[in-house]
């Protein structure tokens, strides 16, 4: 937070519970507390909110929430890898892979902050076609740090 420079860029990743989301979302607090225009958000619910302005009568546009997303001083995806991703002949969709990769380019040079419970190589499989070049601009000028513990989630129930 004290060192943002609106390009270096930030990628979290280890197994579920290990505190990504919230150290993001303390990132994404403490910089709108600086002054600086964020936007903390599940990728699905980058998808979900995309898809929805395929419907009649949306009065929201793909094109606004680009703007959006390519104007705001740092763009926190949280879970990537995590929304669906529907196998088709060549082993993925092409439609939320498509999505992402328009997301990851319009970001490029401008700083973003991504969580996942994959690994660079998980991710580019699962993504397909555009897996080498989402994980390329997901990890450019980005700095790499694998969180490793046990689930805080579960630590508390037996």
């Amino acid at each position: 937070i004290k060192s943002f420079d609106n390009k270096k860029s930030l990628v979290l990743s280890g197994k579920s519970g290990n505190g990504k989301s919230h150290l993001a979302y303390a990132i994404t607090k403490g910089l709108r507390q600086r002054g600086y225009k964020t936007w903390f958000i599940k990728t699905r619910d980058v998808l979900e909110l995309i898809k929805s302005t395929y419907q009649n009568g949306s009065q929201l546009t793909e094109e606004r929430i680009f703007k959006v997303i390519e104007s705001i001083d740092l763009l926190v995806l949280d879970d990537v890898g995590s929304e669906y991703v529907k196998p088709i002949d060549n082993g993925n969709e092409s439609w939320a892979s498509d999505v992402l990769y328009a997301v990851f380019e319009a970001r490029l040079n401008k700083a973003i902050v991504c969580t996942t419970n994959y690994v660079e190589q998980e991710l580019e499989k699962k993504y397909g076609y555009n897996g080498d070049r989402i994980a390329s601009r997901m990890m450019d000028n980005a700095k790499g740090i694998r969180l490793q513990g046990e689930d805080h989630r579960r630590e508390s129930r037996f």
